[in-house]
């Protein structure tokens, strides 16, 4: 949303999450609650297994802090 009675017209997509969790003050209420990962992921893909357990147990297991799980689209996409 643009404002409170305005739909934003061109909003800035998903990595606007990252911003508004910073501005908004929800990281440190995050922290604050012992919350320590959060499982985001872009809604335009269908396919996707949200809070997949073996892909967030095995970055979990590394200690890294952040992973991403990208594919090779098919078919005359890129590879």
């Amino acid at each position: 949303m643009e404002t409170s009675y305005r739909v934003a017209k061109a909003p800035d997509g998903n990595g606007g999450v990252y911003s508004a969790l910073k501005s908004s003050r929800l990281l440190e209420d995050m922290a604050t609650r012992g919350i320590k990962y959060v499982d985001c992921y872009g809604v335009d893909n269908e396919l996707v297994r949200v809070a997949d357990p073996t892909f967030l147990g095995y970055f979990i297991g590394k200690g890294v802090a952040s992973a991403a799980k990208v594919v090779c689209k098919g078919m005359g996409g890129w590879m």
